[in-house]
């Protein structure tokens, strides 16, 4: 019997599959007619794997990060005498130094920046600061900070950093992913911003839960309210977000032990923010009944009561963000009552008066001096529920002087609203 028919071979030489693992004990290679030549493909293959490894020398290297354009490099090779960074790190430690959402030691970044172990952090700083001086979406600068950032940070990660052995390294990983979600918020690009977000609640998450002793530290508690700030503002943003019931109680040692403004000791400005984020996230969660809607209207009363005053254009740029968050969690918790309870309508008009009134003093616009990101999304749900109140107001009854008190406060939201739109530039989007 023909060996071919014998081994049933595939048909291809000089070694078929057949022969490859039953070898034959002849001297003479497996050849019949008809045969295809199995080398041909491979031969090919190499033939067309070395054209491209020629024209694109990264093939054998498919994990390594990319190299930046040409036109790039030149950009960066040719602003390297004027170099924008050191700048751009003023602008943002003249914005964000002393405010909740960066509490490293700005002296640490500035005066010492060799004391910064992580480079991810420095281009975070970089990417806020492009923001707040207006750099063009195309600017190669900000490609390029936010490029290395975001391979920085994750090589960091894989790297295995572990608390409490790089308690710093830790510290600063928390708040690069602060800061790239709040350069991500400031660009209006949600699904990174909260990605980053999410993130940093579950490292500070899973840093209390670990080591308890840290909540006690200064840099550590500023960290996880900075945390909580953050995550909320997403929510007062886009609506999206989570949020246990109305009615759940704060138990967790993160929540209690940090954010305790009744502790004795005069309270942060950031611990009074973080307890008005954490009412507006229970306000927006669902309530399971009357008696917990009723528990949460006098606590979120006791602690508007609570608060320090404003002082006109001196005030504290954390303290108004506080004061307005508190008073738009008034006007969420009443707003769907309005139509049947006359005392709900006149708390939601109240606190969307003290809105428009402790915001009379601050530009929109003007990050850089007085604005919180924020306050845009909370001045936008306020001229939002005037124009859902405006209906009803036309067949409600009551005294006159409120009605034009009402009056007087709508237009200015609006005239607000309708100056600041008017200012904001058509632009691409970010990278």
């Amino acid at each position: 019997m023909p060996r071919r028919r014998k081994i049933k071979c595939d048909g291809q030489r000089p070694v078929c599959d057949r022969c490859r693992r039953n070898p034959v004990k002849l001297t003479s290679p497996c050849k019949f007619d008809g045969a295809q030549n199995g080398l041909g493909d491979l031969v090919d293959f190499d033939d067309d794997h070395g054209n491209l490894r020629s024209s694109s020398p990264s093939v054998d290297l498919p994990n390594e990060p990319e190299d930046l354009p040409t036109d790039i490099q030149a950009i960066l090779k040719e602003t390297s005498t004027s170099d924008i960074r050191p700048r751009l790190v003023d602008i943002f430690f003249a914005r964000f130094a002393h405010t909740p959402y960066f509490f490293l030691d700005p002296a640490l970044m500035t005066v010492y920046p060799g004391s910064v172990r992580l480079p991810a952090l420095q281009n975070a700083i970089h990417l806020v600061g492009s923001v707040l001086d207006n750099l063009p979406p195309d600017d190669p600068h900000l490609a390029h900070s936010l490029r290395e950032c975001v391979v920085q940070m994750t090589t960091t990660t894989a790297g295995g950093a572990s608390f409490p052995d790089d308690a710093n390294l830790t510290l600063e990983l928390l708040q690069t992913r602060v800061l790239l979600s709040l350069y991500y918020l400031y660009v209006a690009s949600p699904h990174e911003g909260r990605y980053h977000a999410a993130a940093a609640v579950a490292l500070a998450w899973s840093v209390q839960q670990a080591h308890p002793a840290t909540l006690m530290a200064h840099e550590w508690r500023n960290a996880f309210l900075a945390v909580v700030i953050l995550r909320t503002h997403w929510r007062v943003a886009y609506g999206l977000g989570y949020g246990e019931h109305g009615n759940a109680d704060v138990t967790t040692l993160w929540m209690e032990r940090v954010i305790d403004i009744h502790s004795g000791s005069q309270p942060s400005p950031a611990q009074y923010l973080s307890r008005a984020c954490i009412f507006f996230e229970r306000v927006s969660s669902p309530f399971t009944d009357s008696q917990a809607f009723f528990s949460l209207d006098n606590k979120l009363d006791s602690f508007h009561q609570s608060l320090p005053p404003l002082c006109g254009e001196l005030a504290d740029r954390t303290l108004i963000l506080t004061h307005a968050l508190t008073d738009l969690a008034i006007v969420r918790l009443h707003a769907p009552y309005t139509r049947t309870a006359e005392a709900a309508r006149e708390k939601s008009l109240t606190a969307a008066r003290r809105i428009v009134a402790g915001l009379a003093h601050v530009d929109l616009l003007n990050g850089l001096v007085g604005a919180d990101i924020l306050l845009g999304p909370i001045y936008a749900s306020v001229a939002t529920f005037y124009i859902a109140d405006i209906p009803f107001h036309q067949i409600c009854s009551g005294a006159q002087s409120k009605a034009t008190l009402l009056t007087t406060n709508r237009k200015m939201c609006f005239d607000d609203m309708r100056h600041a739109y008017s200012k904001v530039p058509v632009k691409e989007s970010r990278p």
